[in-house]
């Protein structure tokens, strides 16, 4: 499942480097790291991380977890520095997919990895809110996007004649990011899915139909329950300043669960449309992840993606958001390509493919906006795996 190993690290030396692949994480036993990241390059030399990244946290709690976003999304979110010389126990994991495996073989440490994501993500609603609008914004319309790519290639391969020329441009789209994106995240939702359609998951789960407006849970309040948005989206506000949306597929509510301790809403959720939400009680909730553990899995990925834009957003100077402009310019030109593909077919299919196309190719060119900057935030402190520690033997 996992090799577990004492490493140590002397001053300033590199533990791991943003978007790198991930194959491990860590556990803190001596010493203190910093958290870096960089907004102008996705994997930024080795040299440039002290000179050019911007700190973002520094932790020296024995027993910290570090590096439990990569393990989520595939990359890693930021670059580990050691301020001192440092021990940590490396978990190295034999595959990107070996995270679902440890957590459905031990569901208490996927709880761990996700309250340590909570804590992560309360600690920055108070001080860099105001990114969470700009941050819901483009984090929906690149789903979106990755999403409907991969079905509008689908169609215009059932839809028209593939000639070489044809032939060669769905290849070169079918092997970009953005499709490999869409497939994952459709993957994704059919997986939460059939979960919530599981037998046991409909005994354990209701589902509760919202009017537009309606208001799910308030601010402040202690939260029993967390849900799941099966159709429609859901409003995420702090006073009148809307923070993001929860649309189709994702979770909302799940922090008060996983953050038992202080498990007050720190924000008031309503039905932005007409919806449906499957809900999971709090005294159902440990009892639902260990029948079905992948449910963990989708929340740290939840998590986890909010962190990543949330840091990348913080760290940018002067309002810079140019690399997440270049993402979005991309995905544009790539719509733009598959648009002029199928220009001026009279196939009824097709037609609707080129409205969707425009409608989000305009929609992306809404959401170049740079958002503002925000002050830096702090990575909590977390302590819970020093009871796992104990007793067990490392290499």
């Amino acid at each position: 499942m996992s090799e577990k190993y004492l490493k140590n690290y002397e001053n300033n030396e590199i533990v791991c480097v943003q978007g790198a692949a991930v194959d491990r994480f860590y556990i803190l036993r001596r010493g203190k790291v910093g958290i870096y990241v960089n907004a102008e390059a996705t994997t930024p030399p080795q040299y440039t991380i002290l000179s050019h990244g911007r700190k973002v946290a520094e932790i020296d709690e024995l027993g910290a977890i570090l590096g439990e976003g990569g393990l989520f999304l595939g990359f890693r979110t930021a670059s580990i520095v050691a301020l001192a010389p440092i021990t940590v126990i490396e978990h190295i994991m034999a595959s990107p997919e070996s995270i679902a495996r440890l957590i459905a073989a031990q569901p208490q440490m996927g709880v761990t990895l996700c309250r340590s994501l909570a804590l992560h993500l309360r600690s920055q609603s108070g001080e860099i809110r105001h990114l969470f609008g700009a941050i819901a914004k483009m984090t929906t319309i690149q789903k979106r996007m990755a999403m409907a790519y991969v079905r509008a290639i689908n169609q215009i391969k059932k839809c028209i004649t593939l000639n070489e020329s044809t032939l060669l441009i769905l290849n070169d789209c079918q092997n970009n990011e953005i499709y490999r994106q869409g497939v994952s995240l459709q993957h994704e939702e059919s997986e939460t899915q059939a979960f919530f359609n599981h037998e046991i998951a409909r005994k354990r789960a209701g589902d509760l139909q919202l009017a537009p407006g309606t208001v799910l849970c308030h601010y402040g309040e202690v939260g029993r329950c967390m849900y799941l948005v099966r159709s429609g989206t859901l409003d995420v506000r702090i006073g009148e300043e809307s923070i993001a949306t929860v649309e189709a597929g994702e979770f909302a509510g799940e922090m008060a669960l996983l953050l038992k301790e202080t498990p007050y809403r720190t924000a008031e959720i309503r039905a932005k449309t007409e919806s449906r939400v499957a809900i999971i009680a709090q005294e159902d909730f440990l009892k639902t992840i260990e029948s079905h553990p992948q449910l963990l899995v989708r929340i740290g990925r939840q998590l986890a993606r909010r962190i990543y834009l949330t840091n990348r957003l913080a760290c940018k100077h002067d309002g810079d958001v140019s690399d997440d402009l270049r993402v979005l310019d991309t995905t544009i030109a790539e719509f733009e390509r598959l648009r002029d593909l199928v220009s001026g077919n009279d196939e009824p299919s097709l037609r609707a493919v080129i409205k969707e196309l425009k409608e989000l190719i305009n929609s992306a060119r809404e959401a170049r906006i740079p958002a503002p900057d925000a002050p830096v935030h702090e990575k909590p402190r977390v302590a819970e795996f020093r009871k796992l520690l104990e007793g067990t033997d490392w290499h």
